[in-house]
């Protein structure tokens, strides 16, 4: 069947495509796209995409560490922003602007 969808000779169904996003650890969705069955996402729905999968593998505990780690993450995002700090582009450390 692979040789068959390969070559063109044959459409992939649902279950090899589920198999191929199986044997290679992507979410079915990935595939789908792949195959021209799904529209192509935009790059920011495909990164959010990817986590999700990824997030979705994984424990309880660890999802709720992750969303933990993420809304720390917007915190600190949302500070910089409110005392406008801004990374240097030649070393990448932050700086505050001088008044």
């Amino acid at each position: 069947m692979f040789d068959k969808v390969i070559n063109g000779y044959s459409k992939p169904g649902n279950k090899f495509i589920e198999g191929i996003a199986k044997a290679f650890n992507l979410p079915p969705e990935t595939v789908y796209r792949a195959a021209g069955i799904l529209p192509p996402l935009t790059p920011k729905t495909a990164l959010i995409e990817t986590i999700d999968h990824i997030i979705s593998t994984l424990p309880q505990d660890d999802q709720e560490d992750i969303l933990e780690y993420a809304r720390l993450r917007q915190r600190l995002a949302e500070q910089k922003a409110q005392y406008n700090v801004k990374p240097n582009p030649k070393t990448g450390a932050s700086e505050t602007p001088p008044p």
